[in-house]
């Protein structure tokens, strides 16, 4: 296509456009390109990403009703029969039913577990007669932990039962936003049972203590082994923790001794990614996020890992494509309002847009919505604006620039980036940072 037709595109180009958007899956922007057009072809290929719409969310509700949040499940159905414009019933009919059995599956627990929690015979062994962990009060903010406690495997939490209301307690600080204070009160229950030292690794992250956080999860791991806990891997939240410290070889180790045990965990393999790039093995951490991201293709931290190797590699036009694979995958709804925009992702598929002096109309569209999920743009965005104001040719780039720059101690990871791009706004020798 060439400047002309993709300044001002004929019906023809925004159709031939709108056919590519369908062979990439990308059906919110195929149908968004081709309404209106009164040209032949047209249509259908509205119908087809209204169609795409349509399945998509329709397996989004499936999901989210899976993970207990029936809301947006409905929401999605909804914005799945808007899209079907009285259409694709059976399919619609199907996902429906099985988003209710889902509903009633997940009452008949709650009422079950209500059930359990006044449950008189369940004591704790070691606390006095009338201690049961699970005949607390329903409004009983221990209660809420003792709930929890259906996500832990069998074994494990019935030794957590026998802590009592009073470890549950002592966790409950956590969730109440007093790191410290539950570290604290954990503390005593460790002695008497290596499991709750993973309960004490989540408060001592919370708490910015990472060194005790890794060593209680590497005693929890001695202890029993890791495990899945929710939606927390205890193996790789230990890699994360390790990597954050600057144990980067540690936490490969610990991410490869673990698949050998369980060879087909996600989380696993995703730690193992993250500390091969780490290592600075960036073709081998790309070739794994690539075959993961296939299992989850709504994990945008996968897709931002692919763009960081594929920059260091040299190769930012595919940095972008997958920047841009990842953005429209977590918009399934058509209006990229349903899903979160992710702005860490929106931020460096801009920056690459911005410095590599291309597609400044999808560059705008990007810092509009990084703008608009901050409370207050920082210092990221000055530079963003700085680089559409050079990309525009206007005289005001060079002084936004040192605007920036002033603002930015040397050691900024911004400020040899701002150099870099204007190297006409270099301070003079005196100049002063003042941040």
């Amino acid at each position: 296509m060439g400047l002309m037709s993709w300044l001002f595109p004929s019906p023809e180009d925004r159709l031939t456009q709108a056919k590519k958007h369908l062979e990439r899956e990308e059906f919110a922007r195929a149908r968004s390109v081709a309404e209106g057009l009164d040209i032949p072809g047209a249509a259908e290929v509205e119908a087809a990403g209204r169609e795409g719409l349509v399945r998509l969310n329709l397996r989004e509700a499936e999901a989210l009703a899976d993970g207990g949040e029936f809301e947006r499940a409905a929401e999605h159905l909804a914005m799945a029969r808007e899209f079907a414009q009285g259409a694709m019933g059976g399919e619609i009919r199907g996902s429906s039913r099985a988003v209710r059995e889902v509903r009633a599956a997940a009452r008949e627990r709650t009422k079950k577990g209500l059930e359990l929690a006044n449950d008189p015979s369940i004591q704790n062994p070691g606390a006095s007669e009338g201690d049961p962990l699970f005949s607390l009060p329903p409004d009983d903010p221990r209660l809420r932990y003792a709930m929890a406690l259906e996500q832990w495997p069998e074994d494990l939490r019935e030794r957590l039962i026998a802590l009592g209301s009073g470890f549950a307690g002592a966790v409950t600080l956590l969730d109440s936003g007093e790191a410290q204070a539950a570290v604290e009160a954990i503390t005593p229950f460790v002695e008497k049972e290596p499991v709750a030292r993973y309960e004490r690794a989540r408060a001592a992250q919370t708490a910015g203590n990472l060194n005790l956080a890794v060593s209680d999860l590497l005693a929890f791991s001695d202890a029993v082994g890791h495990h899945q806990i929710g939606p927390v891997h205890t193996g790789s939240l230990l890699c994360g923790l390790l990597t954050r410290l600057g144990r980067v070889p540690e936490a490969l180790a610990v991410a490869e001794k673990g698949l050998k045990l369980q060879p087909e965990s996600y989380a696993l393999h995703g730690a193992r990614a993250m500390a091969l790039e780490g290592l600075g093995r960036w073709a081998e951490a790309d070739d794994l996020a690539v075959s993961l991201v296939k299992k989850a293709p709504r994990d945008l931290g996968l897709y931002r890992l692919m763009a960081r190797c594929r920059i260091r590699a040299d190769k930012r036009i595919e940095a972008m494509q997958v920047l841009e694979a990842g953005l429209t995958r977590n918009c399934t709804s058509g209006r990229c309002g349903a899903q979160p925009f992710d702005v860490d992702s929106g931020r460096m598929l801009a920056r690459l847009y911005l410095e590599d002096r291309l597609d400044p109309q999808r560059a705008g569209e990007l810092i509009g919505q990084i703008k608009s999920r901050l409370q207050r743009p920082g210092a990221f965005e000055g530079y963003l604006d700085a680089l559409a104001l050079r990309n525009a040719n206007s005289p005001d780039a060079d002084d936004a620039a040192r605007r920036l720059l002033s603002l930015l101690k040397p050691e900024h990871p911004l400020h040899a980036a701002v150099l870099a791009a204007f190297p006409a706004a270099q301070p003079a020798l005196g100049d002063s940072r003042t941040a």
